[in-house]
């Protein structure tokens, strides 16, 4: 009797998929090792400490790197020390909020006065 090789019965079928699936790692042992690992401190807190921001045009990080640079400090150290500066005055009443209502538009401060400006 002539089988059609292309009907095997189920038996047939499930312990050829067995053989060939026995030897390779499932995706589930891979995601409990990571699992496992303790996350550090600094991974939990980094989403919390991290804020984007986007500058009214690519010369203000220009600018910042430049003057970084020439303080021999890191881009973001910079730029916390800035804003550090900035909050301190406001705490002390040097620093009001800006005059104006504020409205959507379609540059990052581009409704407020801003005292400075990249050249």
């Amino acid at each position: 009797m002539n089988r059609d090789p292309t009907e095997l019965s189920p038996d047939v079928i499930g312990s050829q998929v067995d053989m060939l699936l026995g030897d390779v790692p499932t995706r589930k042992a891979r995601e409990e090792d990571n699992a496992k690992r303790k996350r550090t401190p600094h991974e939990r807190d980094r989403a919390q400490r991290q804020m984007s921001i986007t500058f009214p045009g690519p010369e203000w990080g220009d600018a910042i790197r430049e003057q970084a640079a020439a303080w021999n400090m890191r881009p973001s150290d910079f730029v916390i020390w800035a804003i550090s500066q900035a909050m301190a005055a406001i705490e002390a009443g040097k620093l009001t909020r800006p005059d104006g209502e504020q409205e959507v538009y379609h540059r990052s401060g581009g409704m407020l006065h801003l005292p400075w400006e990249p050249e």
